[in-house]
């Protein structure tokens, strides 16, 4: 029902439907802005890359930069390896040879006696004296060999070392001789004698 006097209502069906007086219907946007989208739009919708921050100073952070020394170099291992291995080991200094001794005899003369046909025996000591006495040897004249015998003959002897020789006479008639004990010369005399 139209009320006199007030002007005529616009029907909200008309004005849904863009009908009504032509630039009475307001638009719920600001002019200039309907190609602009919101900042929560732009937010949503953008796919781009997010950048790192720039320092302040204006450079650019180093990307994968290792510190020189964050590993040691594999040239210097190797040359450092090659080096100890190959070194020479210190050659042992050959020790020193014991200086030589000198043989000592203990009696220089031997009186012996026996039955006809009996053996008579003595004995004498040989000793190495100041170091050792190597090879040493005790020699009987080629006359009355088979009649006097030494034992031992020959030897070795360590540094203070001493060595009983016992001789033995067998013979039918007396005799005199001498033996030597070398190195050094050595003269033992033998006297024997046959006992009545």
């Amino acid at each position: 029902v139209a009320m006199i006097g007030s002007p005529p209502r616009t029907p909200a069906g008309t004005l849904a439907l863009g009908g009504g007086v032509p630039g009475s219907v307001v638009s719920s946007q600001a002019p200039g802005s309907a190609g602009a989208s919101s900042p929560a739009h732009r937010a949503a919708g953008g796919k781009g890359t997010p950048t790192a921050p720039v320092p302040g100073n204006g450079s650019k952070p180093a990307r994968g930069t290792a510190s020189p020394q964050a590993k040691p170099s594999a040239r210097a291992a190797a040359s450092s390896s090659s080096s100890s291995s190959t070194s020479p080991s210190p050659s042992a200094s050959p020790s020193p040879s014991p200086s030589k001794g000198t043989l000592a005899v203990t009696r220089t003369k031997l009186a012996l006696s026996a039955v006809k046909g009996k053996a008579a025996r003595g004995t004498f000591r040989l000793a190495a004296v100041g170091g050792p006495v190597s090879d040493y040897v005790i020699r009987v004249p080629a006359g009355v060999a088979g009649k006097v015998t030494v034992a031992p003959a020959s030897g070795s002897l360590a540094s203070g070392g001493l060595v009983t020789v016992t001789v033995t006479v067998k013979s039918l008639v007396a005799l005199d001789t001498k033996v030597t004990a070398e190195p050094g010369g050595l003269v033992i005399t033998v006297a024997f004698s046959i006992k009545a």
